[in-house]
């Protein structure tokens, strides 16, 4: 194992691949190990140590977390999160999906649709998706007073049967209430539902904002310089916050949008 990490690159030291090698749990004697005598679950870990020694600047990899133990997951994720090119991965490990992910692309039923936003993002638009799915279909069933009115009409439109003897016609149907009220109604409240939740949105945004603004005078400190794993620490909550701020705007445009969709019904 420990010579098949070796071959990738002459100019890596002994310690280092050692550690890399112990990172995906080949330590000790197991390092020398001939890869024929390794499973299938061993190989894909040898395979990916060696991806790691000299990564090249566009990765593919096809459920990279399958058959590694969770100690093997966080040093591949840590790995990928640092890496500075470009890679592609398919995964079902919804922890994989979280950790390294900065953009989606499912695929369902033979068709692609990109999210841009992380894993995160992505559960956040399909929940909204549904919820507004479910919205939808409430929407178009009949409320109690729209079905009363329903079977009334029903039953102005059935004629009476004729007295013996002096049969009448029937009366005039009463006018159906139309569903526009009801819909206005629907309409106002998903409105003013919407218009809470872009309010709530862009103060989140502002305050996000802010934190991230402060965090920039703290990292400038040269005092700080001094302490590079305090410096680090605080850095790498920072880019947390990117990207949540990131996907708070995202949020902020997808409801902006549904909310004008919604006005323009309106004064339609």
């Amino acid at each position: 194992i420990l010579e098949s990490l070796e071959e990738v690159s002459t100019r890596a030291e002994r310690n280092f691949l050692r550690g890399l090698a112990g990172a995906f749990l080949f330590s000790g004697p197991d390092q020398k190990k001939p890869i024929k005598a390794l499973s299938g679950g061993e190989r894909n870990r040898v395979a990916l140590a060696r991806m790691l020694v000299e990564p090249a600047n566009t990765l593919l990899l096809d459920e990279p977390t399958y058959h590694l133990v969770p100690a093997s997951v966080v040093v591949l994720s840590d790995a990928l999160t640092d890496f500075p090119g470009t890679f592609v991965f398919i995964s079902h490990d919804p922890t994989f999906l979280m950790r390294v992910s900065t953009r989606v692309v499912e695929i369902e039923d033979g068709k692609a649709r990109e999210f841009h936003g992380d894993y995160e993002y992505y559960l956040w638009k399909r929940a909204q998706e549904l919820e507004s799915i479910k919205e939808s279909s409430e929407d178009l069933r009949p409320t109690a007073a729209q079905q009363r009115t329903q079977k009334s009409v029903k039953n102005a439109a059935t004629p009476p049967k004729p007295a013996s003897g002096n049969p009448t016609g029937p009366t005039g149907p009463t006018e159906p209430a139309g569903p526009n009220g009801s819909n206005r109604r629907d309409l106002t409240k998903s409105r003013d539902r919407l218009e809470k939740q872009v309010a709530r949105a862009e103060t989140d945004i502002a305050e996000m904002e802010e934190r991230i603004k402060a965090r920039d005078q703290e990292l400038a400190d040269p005092v700080l310089y001094q302490k590079f794993s305090r410096w680090n620490e605080l850095h790498q909550e920072q880019e947390k916050w990117k990207k949540d701020l990131d996907r708070l705007t995202a949020r902020w445009s997808d409801l902006s949008q549904e909310l004008e969709s919604v006005k323009q019904k309106l004064a339609g």
